[in-house]
C-alpha cells in the first residue's frame, strides 16, 4: 500500500493477518462488510483467484473477475480503473 502510494484511498484493509480464518472462508469479507454496516447487495469483490470467488461468494457479496475470464464471472475488468466504470455506469447485477 505504502509502496504504490494507495493508502489514503482506503479506509479499511483485511489480510490474513487480521482473520483467524483466511479466504476462503468469508471472514475477511464479513470484517469489512460489518465495519461499514454495508448492504451485502452493494458490495463488490474485485478477485483474480477461484479463492477470491469463493470468499465473495460465501459472504454473500458479488464477485468481478480481474484479469482471470476462465473464473467464469458474470462481471470481468482487465483494468482495474474499471471498476469505475461498473459503479458509474450500473453494469453490476444487483
Amino acid at each position: 500500500m505504502e509502496r504504490f502510494g494507495l493508502r489514503p484511498y482506503f479506509d479499511r484493509v483485511v489480510t490474513a493477518l487480521d482473520v483467524k480464518n483466511p479466504k476462503p472462508h468469508r471472514e475477511s469479507v464479513d470484517t469489512i462488510v460489518d465495519a461499514f454496516n454495508l448492504d451485502r447487495k452493494e458490495v463488490i469483490f474485485v478477485g483474480d483467484s477461484e479463492v477470491d470467488q469463493q470468499a465473495a461468494e460465501s459472504a454473500g457479496v458479488q464477485f468481478v473477475a480481474y484479469k482471470s475470464r476462465n473464473l467464469g464471472s458474470n462481471t470481468f475488468i482487465d483494468d482495474h480503473r474499471d471498476v469505475l466504470k461498473l459503479v458509474s455506469n450500473n453494469h453490476l447485477k444487483h
